[in-house]
């Protein structure tokens, strides 16, 4: 490797940790703003006032017209905070494969896999469901598998690392855990045409807490650790 490559990948990768930490609070930050905006509603009570944690989704928080008929104003501020959540979910992945480098196919996927979730997640953001209901979901479920695969596959490498920081690890699993049971429950739901679950919206929140909470503990763990070595071999 040449000395001026060395120099910018441990550049590249502080940047792309100093961009995880921005757009993980900015999706919280703006998320936040949009819920306490949201004027009502839930799919289980039409006439429920204000935001409610466990049984309005993500989504009905991004609807332009909110459940109760009213016209939802935070819905801008929704949408934007799930780009920079889906931009985040990319530089995630990013440095999560980062860890992997000793594992040249594996690293190369997670990271390959974190690129498809960015354009996917927003799509999502784009497709509101008051709109687009059925692309919506459609994209929902396109956007989840890599997701969880990468999850999946950089969580069990890490728990496979020795020198691996416990509560990333930790926080990797609770991560993949949730998420794939809410996600199972969400396929569920759309491949029966069901009545919605309160399960799905609450683990769904309870996903995207501790989601963020991986991306913080990721970023500045990768702030502190040393750019690992380029492989040698696969």
């Amino acid at each position: 490797m040449h000395r001026a490559d060395a120099t910018a990948r441990p550049r590249l990768h502080e940047i792309v940790a100093l961009f995880l930490l921005g757009s993980a609070a900015t999706a919280f930050v703006l998320f936040v703003a949009a819920a306490h905006a949201y004027p009502g509603g839930t799919h289980f009570d039409r006439l429920r006032a204000g935001h409610d944690f466990w049984r309005n989704t993500i989504c009905d928080v991004a609807r332009s017209s909110a459940l109760d008929g009213a016209t939802n104003h935070g819905a801008s501020l929704a949408r934007v905070a799930m780009v920079s959540a889906s931009l985040g979910l990319g530089a995630l992945f990013w440095l999560l494969a980062d860890r992997l480098a000793s594992r040249r196919y594996l690293s190369a996927l997670v990271r390959g896999l974190g690129a498809l979730v960015v354009p996917g997640g927003i799509a999502i953001a784009l497709l509101p469901t008051d709109r687009f209901s059925a692309q919506h979901g459609f994209a929902t479920v396109l956007t989840g598998v890599p997701a969880l695969v990468a999850g999946i596959l950089a969580t069990y490498a890490l728990v496979r690392d020795e020198a691996r920081p416990m509560l990333l690890v930790a926080l990797g699993v609770l991560v993949v855990a949730v998420s794939t049971a809410d996600f199972s429950f969400y396929v569920h739901e759309l491949l029966v045409d069901g009545p919605p679950r309160v399960v799905v919206s609450a683990l769904e929140r309870i996903a995207s807490l501790l989601t963020v909470a991986w991306m913080f503990v990721v970023a500045t763990t990768s702030l502190r650790r040393p750019r690992a070595r380029e492989p040698q071999g696969v």
